[in-house]
């Protein structure tokens, strides 16, 4: 803080109390104001009090060092030269409660000055704003410092237009500077920098830009600083990138162009260059510290971590780069990277050297190609962003869904796809039946999985009952075999649609679904042989055949249901008759008046015969230790496996054989599913593989007993009306009165 010494006095203390401030006032005058030629005293122009340089000190032992802090950064924030500012005291003024100062311009006071410092001393009070414009920019500045060891300060060019407002409470005092430029520069700006030249100019380039189709789709301006990730924010770019991004933004404004700051990122892999290695032969990493990329053979480019010039960090995702779309040409030559690392040559493959920069950057790109740049990051981000268009003045909605459809055309099938169900809720919102049947048949009816289900009814609810029970019915015949249980699902909640006539509109549907089903029980083996692929088609489950039956006693397909079951019955290890049909049966009881369906019979029947045929008394324990073995290999180990397994009094061996030798013993156990725990004892040379018998396979037994008692008494409370299933219940109540 500093000491400041006033004549008559003394030294102030912080904050400046009232005493002290009265006594200010006295050896104070009433501060003039220019106008013209003339120098008037008006305090309905300026209200406040000054005292000249010449009748105050400033010292302090750490002040010299804090107010050189305050004058470098006042030098870069006004766009100077480090060093190229002097600070000469000029005056102390005190502003009273309801002091102010009207908008005005300061008069060049001495030579060389181009601009005012403004440095509140802590006091107690509110208001007293500064408020400070320049053409078409105003801010307004709390110069308020209330905390004893506060300052607060402020610099502008004698050129721009200032105030300072009424002070509301208690008082505000200032040490005024005139910064002026040091004597023989003639170099630096006198003036607050007018870039309307500029500005016309990057506005007609900028158009020829946005007019030219075979133009990149978006420029990337690097900036002159650095800034973190987290640091990076419109508000606080620094000094030239402050004034860049002024201009640029101005400019994009009258071209129809966007722009953002973002993060630049760039990584590289390649073979390094040995001739710029420190060693040869016994290499370690530091010798690849500053090692050179002979020849890159791949490199990405992207842009993340967004922020809009409102403040706003939208989040676009990562949006790929090209290299031609960086200015200004050749910035990045000389960058030195900030990492670097060297993977080591391993089997037939030679060491290579990674290297990954990061740069902020400015990033523009025309309004009418914004749809093009959000789909470069993907799909997904392009479908979020219309959804913020929506309703925005001037945003052509229609114009961008269509555009959207074609984007998600493009995108190959061997790709990860995009999510469907966000375009549904857009195509919704949007409102336009037009759109959403060209994505539902252009789209959906191709790429389908089932995440869309609750994203599809209210689009089904905007094309209508006609529209929607054609789409179904054709999504059915597209789909079924793949995406039955899915596609079942729909269909139920699609007939609670209102509107939705179910004969007329999803009876073509579920018939479909129906002649379908034998090709939906067909299992599905698992053989994909990559890291990704669509999805294989699905087996129909309990609750996809509950859902089957259920809309086709709705919809009156009663001879269709009935033909069905035999599919049904034809794949008992899909359809299992002791699991998969009684749970369906459970589900379905809640329709009414369908156990009294010939389908419903079928399915029953089959269930119920299949639970009889199983023991009706529970799985014995075992009397031994014998395990069930089906060990086809004939190595010495396994035949002491097999050895281990058929004595009925050993439960535990140990096997100390080396690593590969238990490796394999465990795999053994594993795959022939042995009734057997192991675990590795690592005491001893070589450690041995310690196996112990349990009772795996007759506690699944016992629970497939409690299953199936469970289930009987499920069927029994589900039995059918009618002589044929009479007999049956009975016996199921006789088998599972026994198993009590």
């Amino acid at each position: 803080m500093p000491w400041l010494d006033v004549a008559d006095v003394g030294v102030l203390a912080f904050p400046v109390s009232g005493l002290q401030i009265r006594a200010l006032i006295e050896v104070a005058e009433q501060a003039p104001y220019g106008k013209g030629t003339q120098t008037l005293v008006d305090r309905s122009v300026r209200d406040c009090w000054q005292i000249d340089a010449s009748r105050f000190h400033i010292d302090g032992g750490g002040w010299p060092e804090t107010f050189e802090g305050i004058l470098e950064a006042v030098t870069a924030g006004l766009g100077c030269p480090s060093g190229s500012l002097i600070a000469e005291p000029y005056k102390l003024l005190i502003y009273e409660t309801g002091g102010f100062f009207a908008a005005h311009r300061d008069t060049e006071k001495a030579d060389g000055m181009v601009g005012t410092l403004s440095i509140s001393l802590p006091t107690e009070g509110a208001g007293g704003e500064l408020v400070v414009r320049h053409r078409d920019r105003e801010v307004s500045l709390d110069m308020n410092a209330s905390d004893p060891s506060e300052l607060a300060y402020a610099a502008f060019y004698a050129d721009c237009a200032h105030e300072t407002r009424p002070v509301r409470e208690g008082c505000r005092l200032s040490l005024v500077f005139n910064l002026r430029l040091r004597p023989g520069d003639r170099k630096t700006p006198r003036h607050a920098p007018d870039h309307s030249d500029q500005i016309q100019n990057l506005t007609e380039q900028l158009i020829r830009w946005r007019d030219d189709e075979s133009g990149p789709d978006k420029l990337v301006w690097l900036l002159e600083h650095d800034y973190s990730e987290a640091g990076l924010s419109w508000d606080l770019l620094k000094n030239a990138d402050s004034a860049l991004a002024g201009v640029l933004k101005k400019a994009a404004d009258q071209a129809d162009c966007e722009i953002h700051a973002a993060i630049l990122h760039i990584e590289e892999e390649g073979s390094p260059d040995y001739d710029s290695i420190s060693h040869y032969g016994d290499w370690h990493d530091d010798d690849f510290e500053g090692a050179e990329i002979d020849e890159i053979f791949d490199a990405h480019h992207w842009l993340d971590t967004w922020n809009g010039p409102d403040s706003t960090q939208p989040d676009l995702g990562k949006i790929p780069l090209r290299p031609e779309e960086t200015l200004p040409v050749g910035a990045l030559a000389d960058a030195e990277p900030d990492e670097q690392w060297i993977n080591e040559a391993t089997g037939n493959a030679g060491a290579t050297v990674e290297r990954a920069y990061r740069h902020a950057a400015l990033v523009l790109w025309p309004r009418c190609r914004a749809l093009q740049v959000m789909a470069g990051a993907s799909i997904d981000t392009a479908v979020a962003w219309v959804a913020q268009q929506l309703g925005r003045k001037g945003a052509d909605a229609g114009e961008l869904v269509n555009q959207l459809i074609d984007l998600w055309n493009s995108v190959s099938q061997d790709r990860r796809e995009p999510e469907q169900a966000p375009m549904l809720d857009l195509l919704a919102a949007h409102g336009d039946d037009a759109p959403a049947l060209r994505f539902l048949s252009e789209v959906v009816l191709s790429r389908y999985d089932g995440t869309e289900n609750k994203s599809l009814l209210p689009v089904l609810r905007l094309i209508g009952a006609e529209a929607g029970g054609e789409f179904l019915a054709e999504l059915v015949e597209a789909q079924m075999p793949r995406r039955a249980n899915a596609i079942l699902a729909l269909l139920l909640k699609a007939g609670r649609l209102r509107h939705f006539k179910w004969r007329t509109t999803l009876r073509k549907g579920i018939a479909a679904a129906l002649a379908a089903l034998p090709e939906a029980l067909r299992p599905r083996p698992n053989d994909r042989m990559f890291v990704w692929q669509p999805a294989p088609p699905e087996t129909i489950d309990q609750d996809g055949l509950a859902n089957l039956f259920a809309l086709a006693w709705r919809c009156g397909l009663l001879a269709e249901a009935e033909a069905a079951t035999a599919a049904v019955a034809a794949h008992p290890k899909v359809a299992t008759p002791q699991r998969h049909l009684p749970a369906a049966l459970d589900a379905l009881s809640s329709e009414k008046g369908i156990s009294g369906s010939a389908a419903y019979l079928a399915l029953w029947r089959r269930a119920a015969e299949s639970l009889l045929a199983r023991s009706a008394m529970p799985p014995e324990a075992p009397a031994d230790w014998v395990v069930a073995a089906g060990i086809s290999c004939d190595c010495e180990l396994c035949d002491q496996l097999k050895a281990f397994c058929a004595d009925p009094v050993a439960e535990v061996r140990r096997f100390p054989v080396r690593q590969d030798l238990r490796s394999h013993l465990r795999h053994q156990i594993t795959d022939n599913r042995l009734d057997m725990d192991y675990i590795t004892e690592r005491r001893g040379r070589p450690y041995s593989l310690v196996c112990t018998k349990n009772r795996a396979s007759h506690e699944r037994r016992r629970k497939e007993y409690a299953e199936d008692v469970s289930w009987m008494q499920a069927l029994i409370r589900l039995a059918p009306e009618g002589e044929s299933a009479e007999a049956v219940a009975t016996e199921l109540r006789q088998l599972e009165a026994s198993s009590r």
